[in-house]
């Protein structure tokens, strides 16, 4: 049958148009699907064959009881059964901190499982997150910042100290676990989020030990982030004394990272410097508008009274972690979603970075942007939710089908879902502000 023949005779005018729009979108999403295969070929093959060396990897989480918390109760018990539960994660060994109260909780979730290949540890030393050493002395700053945050309605004291905790416990859980056991080293640490497994899926020995170490491959002590969304032209004027990088658009994930035990303990080190510095120095003075957490002013005050916070907001984790990227970008690796992957800056900036035009402030870099976002709407190259994207980039090839299968809807699409690049953070970040992006190299030098 002719298409003509069941279109309604009112709308064959508009078939050329039609036509001519379809040829149109589908070229575009060819190039950009083109676009970015050819920029950032994958460096790894999905069916890496697993060494003889098997690395050992641990990976450590925490669940502590919030009065006042973003997601209910009813959504952590749901994500730790995919975490912990029957057929979830456990290719690893896993160190897990919660309270007494909850710690029956975990292991019964863990208890339903009928794998044994990973070792379980729960650790009930702590009732609160602020009672956890690094943070213990700022327990009343914590209180008090919470004043002035923008998102108090969601967050809370103790939130933030589970956020800030994550590279201490990270360390702590290696010291115990070498004294405890001191003929087990592990070669790679990593944090997880016990929320982070939203989804079912099929991963078992995750993450799989081969594709941990071609990531780590030529970077073995560089700590490795999932990266959501590339900085914007706002933070090219950062400089330190500004404070956490409080990013229009999340750069750095904190619901998962890792490293070697030497990376992952200079990791530790360098965040409680920073964030110690920061929750004992004021910001700059500027108008209340500029701060991003910034205490509203009294009601008998004037509106054009500056109103500068007396430290440093440090209550979100991200924002440090964003920092320390900026100030320490060598020692960083990251991924990106397939969709983002065309925001990366040109090879010849990245290799030979120019002071005259940085790439994130030309038009080209705001044209990239909106391009990922017309893509993510369209769900072009989708592989379900971008923010979890790292946890089928770490996935061995079988188990990535294998959730495929279980999953359905983004899965079944024609094009399915690309392996990215590692990312050298450093490249990206002298890629996209050219020449003039000398922090790191300043902060590391000093």
């Amino acid at each position: 049958m002719h298409i003509a023949q069941w279109l309604p005779r009112s709308r064959l005018g508009f078939l050329p148009g039609g036509l001519v729009l379809l040829v149109i979108l589908s070229a575009y999403f060819f190039w950009f699907d083109a676009y970015t295969h050819t920029r950032h070929s994958a460096i790894v093959a999905e069916d890496a064959e697993t060494p003889e060396n098997t690395p050992r990897i641990l990976i450590v989480s925490a669940l502590f009881p919030l009065g006042h918390a973003k997601h209910s109760h009813a959504d952590y018990t749901r994500w730790l059964t995919h975490f912990l539960g029957p057929g979830a994660v456990h290719g690893a060994d896993i160190y897990f901190y919660t309270t007494p109260a909850l710690a029956s909780l975990v292991r019964a979730v863990n208890a339903n499982t009928s794998t044994t290949s990973s070792r379980l540890t729960i650790n009930t030393a702590f009732d609160s997150p602020l009672s956890i050493p690094p943070l213990a002395p700022y327990e009343a700053k914590y209180e008090a910042m919470h004043a002035w945050d923008r998102e108090r309605a969601r967050h809370s004291p103790a939130l933030y100290a589970v956020w800030n905790a994550k590279p201490w416990l990270v360390v702590e859980a290696l010291r115990v676990l070498r004294e405890a056991r001191p003929s087990v080293d592990y070669d790679y640490v990593f944090w997880s989020d016990a929320g982070a497994f939203r989804r079912v899926h099929a991963y078992r020995a995750w993450p799989d030990p081969a594709r941990v170490q071609e990531v780590f491959r030529d970077a073995h002590d560089k700590v490795l982030f999932p990266l959501y969304m590339l900085p914007s032209r706002k933070e090219y004027s950062w400089i330190p004394e500004k404070g956490p990088v409080d990013t229009e658009e999340d750069f750095v994930q904190g619901s998962f990272f890792g490293s070697s035990p030497k990376g992952v303990t200079w990791f530790a080190d360098t965040f409680y410097a920073l964030h110690d510095h920061y929750i004992s120095t004021a910001p700059p003075t500027l108008p209340p508008t500029h701060h991003p957490h910034a205490p509203a002013p009294a009601s008998n005050t004037s509106t054009s009274t500056s109103t500068t916070p007396p430290f440093h907001f440090v209550g979100k984790d991200q924002t440090l972690f964003n920092a320390l990227l900026f100030r320490h970008p060598t020692h960083f690796l990251g991924v990106l979603a397939p969709l983002r992957t065309g925001l990366l800056p040109p090879s010849t900036t990245t290799t030979t970075p120019t002071a005259k035009v940085p790439y994130a402030l030309t038009p080209a870099y705001g044209l990239a942007r909106a391009r990922a976002a017309l893509a993510r709407t369209l769900g072009v190259g989708a592989c379900g939710d971008g923010w979890y994207y790292y946890q089928w980039w770490l996935a061995a090839g079988a188990e990535r089908r294998a959730t495929r299968d279980v999953r359905g809807g983004w899965a079944q699409t024609w094009w399915g879902c690309e392996q990215t690049p590692v990312l050298d953070v450093e490249r990206v970040l002298r890629g996209l502000y050219g020449g003039r992006w000398v922090e790191g190299r300043k902060a590391e030098a000093g």
